[in-house]
């Protein structure tokens, strides 16, 4: 027992040393972590050696006999080494975790660090309440035809786009690659014109008629509405109104979304019906779902779902006469 109380007391101040000389290198700025971890090794090791001496001790404390008393002073003593090598344990790994994320805790270390950045100056030029100092910024006048062919539009936007690249999601965007190539689709197609209005001619009507085309697939349904008016020597026919939407998330038949697009049709005739003042014209529905078709001529007892639909749809339509009808009979 003497023999290894001679033993132990060298190491066990071999091992505060350790402790110290942690401390001291933890404690200073910046703090190097290399020596940390260098310290933290022999820390370890000097904590391995003195646990294998404490555990011989107690062995030997209980081979002879000794009083309770005596050995929980012992035992106590030694769990206090190995409660402060815990404690290194931990407060070593969370220094290096907080370096691997490249956060410091020391308080100077961080204002030097801060004081050692060169952030890029930020001047905001104060609005001085003059519009017309913003206002060749927002130059609309190049846009105002319906045209789309008139390559000076884009003069000016390849000027301020010239060498100008915007980071989205981590990929280079050339914003101005994108915009020539667009002025160039634009003029390739000569004679587009975008129509504002239907600029029709009161004279020589014979007829004004609307067909509304429904349709559906799997993940979307639309409409559309058509105006045509018989003169006496031509008819004219131009594009309404479309809208389409996309299907529910719930999984739902084509059937059913056939007859939503009856919805929606009936929808946008009676909408534009009301806007034009048309009470009298004649509305043609079309659709080519025979399902739907039959669902919408019948009044019986349909379930919620296409019973709602379908009493929407007679209400806008004329039921006293065939409301829709297969496209492939028209």
């Amino acid at each position: 027992m003497d023999a290894l109380k001679l033993r132990r007391t060298p190491l066990r101040t071999a091992f505060m040393k350790a402790v110290n000389h942690l401390q001291e290198i933890i404690e200073n700025d910046p703090v190097d972590m290399n020596a940390v971890e260098t310290a933290f090794q022999q820390l370890k090791k000097k904590s391995a050696k003195l646990k294998e001496v404490e555990d011989a001790a107690l062995e030997l404390m209980i081979e002879s006999n000794c009083t309770q008393e005596a050995y929980n002073i012992e035992f106590e003593a030694i769990e206090g080494y190995s409660e402060k090598m815990i404690a290194w344990q931990v407060n070593v790994k969370n220094i290096m975790k907080t370096d691997a994320l490249g956060q410091k805790t020391n308080h100077s270390l961080v204002t030097s660090l801060s004081s050692s950045l060169r952030l890029p100056k930020i001047q905001f030029q104060q609005f001085s309440g003059e519009l017309t100092d913003w206002l060749p910024h927002f130059n609309l006048r190049g846009w105002q035809s319906n045209v789309l062919l008139n390559p000076e539009k884009f003069s000016e936007l390849e000027s301020q786009l010239d060498n100008f690249e915007t980071m989205v999601l981590g990929l280079i965007w050339n914003l101005k690659d994108d915009c020539l190539s667009c002025n160039i689709n634009c003029q390739k197609n000569e004679g587009i014109k975008i129509p504002r209005c239907l600029n029709l001619s009161s004279n020589g009507i014979k007829q004004i008629t609307l067909h509304v085309f429904c349709d559906a697939i799997k993940k979307a349904y639309a409409a559309c509405v058509f105006l045509r008016v018989e003169y006496e020597e031509n008819v004219f026919v131009k594009l309404i109104q479309a809208k389409a939407r996309v299907a529910p998330l719930k999984d739902i038949s084509i059937p059913r979304l056939e007859l939503l697009s009856c919805t929606l049709g009936t929808r946008l005739a009676a909408s534009f019906k009301n806007d034009l003042n048309l009470p009298d014209v004649h509305i043609y529905y079309l659709t080519d779902s025979m399902t739907a078709l039959a669902w919408i001529q019948h009044t019986r007892d349909w379930g919620v779902f296409v019973f709602n639909r379908v009493k929407e749809i007679r209400n806008l339509s004329d039921v006293s006469s065939l409301p829709f009808s297969p496209m492939f009979l028209i």
